[in-house]
């Protein structure tokens, strides 16, 4: 998709409105942006990359919204370790079992919350859940997207059963 949009846009070759200059030209030079400063208009980023600075606020809200989340449940105590305890006690499996090949089972079912659930919810890196679990970092990713399609096909929500899982 980002070839297609690259190969489409060369035929419009160099566009002076997306070269040189940086900020300050976006904001027509330096006099227009003495007047915002004077106006006490905040501008950040640079709309020609990220888009206007409603856009750039909403994005950076969205942002820390998450960050609060994490933070949010590492205060209430969850972590890797409690992930994968809550998790295979949810699903009836041994943390051992964590290390074999999984199919349709409840095996699968819990390396695929625990990857899931780790990454969106608790920020948990794949790398660390690559380590944990002993498969490949791309793994990772598959799980990931398993997880998030069985949570949904079952109407699974972290939020609601973090609380639940934590004295389960």
């Amino acid at each position: 998709m980002y070839r297609n949009f690259v190969s489409d846009g060369i035929e419009f070759g160099g566009r002076r409105n997306l070269t040189g200059g940086g900020l300050i030209r976006s904001y027509g030079g330096w006099e227009n942006l003495k007047q915002l400063r004077k106006e006490h208009t905040k501008c950040i980023g640079d709309e020609r990359i990220l888009g206007d600075s409603k856009f750039v606020k909403r994005a950076l809200a969205q942002d820390e919204l998450t960050v609060e989340k994490k933070e949010a449940y590492a205060c209430a105590g969850w972590t890797l370790g409690k992930l994968v305890e809550k998790v295979c006690l949810y699903c009836n499996v041994r943390e051992v079992q964590l290390y074999a090949k999984a199919r349709s089972n409840n095996l699968s079912k819990a390396k695929s919350l625990i990857c899931y659930w780790g990454v969106e919810e608790l920020g948990i890196s794949h790398r660390e859940l690559s380590k944990r679990l002993s498969i490949s970092q791309p793994a990772i990713s598959l799980w990931v997207k398993k997880g998030r399609d069985f949570s949904s096909r079952e109407g699974l929500v972290f939020a609601e059963l973090s609380v639940k899982l934590l004295t389960y």
